[in-house]
């Protein structure tokens, strides 16, 4: 199962999360995101890669998770930004993961960052590494791709979507229709009942119950892909004026996602289906980061200036 989402790799609870690092091991000299991690996660998984000492590049070593709410980093070690290195780094850390009985990794949009990749290209070369070793993985069952920038998502949703294609196929044995519609009135108008006018029945047939019952977990597996929920855990969440909260919750309807927000706690919850509460958390990341960045000038401006 693969799931896009937009946020901050740090704060993934997976079973683990996907850093890149240099063949020195130096969490800090391999990008932004490895100085993002080494900071989140602390001086322990700094001192876990220095013990490790050099690595061969294209391999993948595991330490803990340190400060993370993720037990465990799968550090790939990268130094080229070319496509097949790429890949192969991704295939090797999915591997490791997987070996490790692990369930459930988050993923970086690799190569984005200082290796320059353009967004299609890391869309492909990530999910080129899914195919080749979820077709064969004991153990992993869910991986979650964490985009930093709100721009990146339309090519990977579109990588799925191809992957989808490619790898879905059409039970021999279901067959889905939607009968006709009955019209169900009211007693006190005599209009169709509004609770009723987006109800579907769908039918499965086939030669036998092993058949249908097939197809039906593949619809019903299908379904419950559709729709996710993504949960924003941000400060910044409290400060939000009647004017946002009002602006977000309409952007929320035309997307037609669910908005819960949460100002005592700090939280916003979307729920709906994947690309539209993919937008929608975009659109809400997008109005904090602004907010935080006023924050930080007004805290500027209230500094003494310097006595020349």
């Amino acid at each position: 199962m693969f799931i896009i989402v937009l946020g901050d790799l740090t704060q993934e609870t997976s079973d683990a999360i996907v850093n890149i690092i240099g063949a020195n091991m130096v969490m800090t000299g391999a990008g932004e995101l490895g100085k993002a991690i080494a900071k989140a996660s602390g001086t322990q998984v700094e001192n876990e890669c220095r013990n490790l000492g050099q690595q061969p590049a294209g391999s993948a070593v595991m330490t803990s998770g340190g400060n993370l709410a993720a037990p465990f980093i799968v550090h790939m070690v990268v130094n080229s930004s070319d496509k097949q290195h790429l890949q192969l780094c991704v295939e090797n850390g999915l591997r490791l993961a997987d070996t490790k009985g692990l369930k459930t990794i988050s993923l970086p949009a690799v190569g984005t960052g200082a290796s320059g990749l353009a967004d299609v290209d890391s869309a492909q070369v990530t999910f080129k590494a899914l195919r080749n070793v979820l077709e064969s993985s004991t153990n992993l069952r869910k991986v979650r791709i964490v985009l930093y920038q709100a721009s990146l998502i339309q090519a990977f949703l579109n990588e799925k979507a191809l992957m989808e294609q490619r790898a879905n196929k059409q039970p021999a044995s279901c067959s889905v229709d939607e009968p006709p519609r009955k019209k169900i009135k009211t007693e006190q108008d005599g209009q169709p009942d509004p609770k009723n006018k987006d109800k579907i029945v769908i039918h499965v047939a086939g030669p036998s119950k092993a058949g249908v019952k097939r197809a039906t977990d593949t619809l019903m597996k299908g379904i419950s892909e559709a729709f996710t929920s993504q949960t924003i855990k941000q400060q910044t969440v409290t400060q939000l004026s009647k004017k946002q909260v009002k602006d977000l919750k309409k952007s929320a309807k035309t997307l037609d996602v669910k908005l819960e927000i949460y100002s005592s706690v700090n939280h916003v919850v979307v729920h709906g289906e994947h690309s539209a509460v993919t937008t929608m958390v975009g659109e809400i990341w997008r109005r904090l980061n602004e907010m935080s960045e006023q924050n930080r000038a007004l805290e500027r401006a209230k500094l003494p200036s310097k006595s020349t």
